[in-house]
C-alpha cells in the first residue's frame, strides 16, 4: 500500500523553522561558556606561538604590499 502524504502548509513550515532555530539558539547559548573557556585555555597555552605567528603575518603582509608597489612601478 501506498502511504499518502499530508500537505504540508506554509505555517507548519513557518513552525517547524521557527522551533529549529529555537533550538539551536539554546544549544549555543547552553556551550557558549564552555567553548570560551576552551579558547581562553588555549590562547594561554600557547599565547607565545599566536603572537610570534601574528607578527609574521603582520610584516609578511606589509612587506608584500611594498613588493607589489616596486614591481608596478
Amino acid at each position: 500500500k501506498r502511504l499518502t502524504k499530508k500537505p504540508y502548509s506554509h505555517e507548519q513550515y513557518i513552525r517547524t523553522r521557527e522551533s529549529r532555530l529555537a533550538a539551536q539558539k539554546r544549544y549555543y547559548q547552553k556551550n557558549r561558556e564552555k567553548r570560551l573557556a576552551q579558547q581562553k585555555e588555549y590562547d594561554d597555552a600557547h599565547r607565545d606561538e599566536i603572537s610570534t605567528r601574528h607578527k609574521e603575518n603582520k610584516y609578511t603582509s606589509r612587506k608584500t604590499k611594498k613588493e607589489v608597489e616596486c614591481a608596478a612601478e
